[in-house]
Formats: C-alpha cells, sequence, structure tokens
C-alpha cells in the first residue's frame, strides 16, 4: 500500500520525465539532495526560462524518487 504523501508526489506534477533523470543522475553521483537542487538551480539543469520554478520541480523529482525507494 502506496502512503498518501508518496501518493500525492507520484500524481500532483506533471510526469517531468526529463527531468526525473537529471534529478537521478545527480543522485547516482552521490550529491545529497540539497547539494543536487542546488546544482539543478544554480546550473539550470532543466533548462526552463525562468528560476521561480526549479527548486520545486526539483523537489517534487525528489520526492519521487525516494517514494519509489
Amino acid at each position: 500500500m502506496v502512503q498518501e504523501s508518496a501518493y500525492k508526489a507520484m500524481t500532483r506534477e506533471r510526469f517531468l520525465f526529463q527531468e526525473m533523470r537529471i534529478t537521478a543522475r545527480l543522485l547516482g553521483r552521490g550529491m545529497g539532495r540539497q547539494e543536487a537542487i542546488q546544482e539543478i538551480a544554480e546550473s539550470n539543469l532543466f533548462q526552463y526560462p525562468t528560476e521561480k520554478s526549479l527548486r520545486p520541480i526539483a523537489n517534487v523529482c525528489m520526492n519521487r524518487l525516494e517514494a519509489l525507494g
């Protein structure tokens, strides 16, 4: 049974396939959660036109990856 918080993390935002791949790659390199989010935001790794949504979307990706185990 999936916990409600994990379920929300999986369904609230759009699919975010490329963003999930980028985030998983950073975690695979041994970065911690905050370090990866900072790298995503500072380098605009998601290539968004504005920085406003980088950190929230990076957090969504982190939550999804954590829900996967």
